[in-house]
């Protein structure tokens, strides 16, 4: 498995079963709330990112192949790379609204996580009652 969906799969994972927990459950991932923001933020830059790696990568392959350049094939194709990043947006995109809803997280730190990852959080504070 790529390394790309080494790290993203099992942080989906993580933050579709945190999302689902009992509130005192919840809350507690959310002490470490910088943390996942961190995590997102890394596995967006890391699938962000793949595009200019593997071009760096192929041409070092070129640059270093000599007269023989055996085929290159991609580790992952741009259709799994967008999967990958939609679904890891709505896992946090969930664990964001039901954390503000549950009033486990503040609209500042809210609007800091939507701009850090780039999501749109003006839906989370149309629907929340608290605002």
């Amino acid at each position: 498995m790529p390394y790309i969906e080494d790290i993203t799969e099992p942080l989906i994972h993580v933050l579709t079963h945190t999302g689902g927990l009992p509130i005192h459950q919840l809350a507690g991932h959310m002490a470490n709330f910088e943390f996942w923001v961190g995590e997102v933020r890394h596995a967006f830059d890391v699938i962000d990112g793949y595009q200019t790696r593997f071009k760096k990568m192929t041409q070092a392959e070129k640059d270093n192949a000599g007269r023989r350049i055996p085929p290159i094939r991609r580790g992952i194709k741009h259709l799994e790379l967008n999967d990958l990043r939609v679904r890891l947006a709505n896992a946090m995109y969930h664990i964001l609204q039901r954390s503000f809803k549950e009033k486990l997280i503040t609209e500042l730190q809210l609007q800091q996580a939507g701009d850090t990852l780039g999501l749109d959080i003006r839906e989370i504070k149309r629907k929340s009652p608290l605002t």
